[in-house]
């Protein structure tokens, strides 16, 4: 992630040349959630290594469905997204369900895990995301 970005600079920051003086006044403060990210990545490591990632379909174009997979296959993850950043929109996944082994869990956007069964049918907010971890 570029250096400002966490903050919302508007102008590019040159990794050698940028000094203090260069710095803009924040225009937000995404550091918690990016803190989260990167907790959250670190604790799975499908989230935390080069694997290969597939786009499903699940017969709704609003919904994104990417299957993330470590590269020796032993953790899979389903990341769901709204595209939609005004409705909230519905998919089925039971067309997915034999991607994913038995044991799950849901994460929410605050990226709270708690245990899970794989929904027939889930529901996200506009622009919301919702990730699976199966084991």
């Amino acid at each position: 992630m570029p250096m400002g970005f966490e903050s919302g600079f508007r102008r590019r920051l040159h990794v050698v040349n940028t000094r203090p003086e260069h710095w803009e006044n924040p225009a937000w403060d995404d550091t918690d959630f990016i803190r989260q990210v990167n907790d959250f990545k670190g604790r799975h490591r499908v989230w935390n290594e080069e694997g290969p990632i597939e786009s499903l379909d699940v017969a709704n174009p609003s919904i994104l469905v990417l299957l993330k997979r470590t590269r020796d296959d032993s953790g899979r993850s389903l990341l769901l997204l709204n595209k939609d950043e005004h409705q909230r929109q519905s998919c089925n996944l039971t067309s997915v369900r034999s991607l994913l082994r038995s044991s799950l869990l849901a994460v929410s956007v605050q990226f709270a895990e708690r245990p899970s069964a794989l929904p027939g049918e889930t529901s996200l907010p506009p622009a919301g995301f919702q990730i699976l971890l199966s084991s």
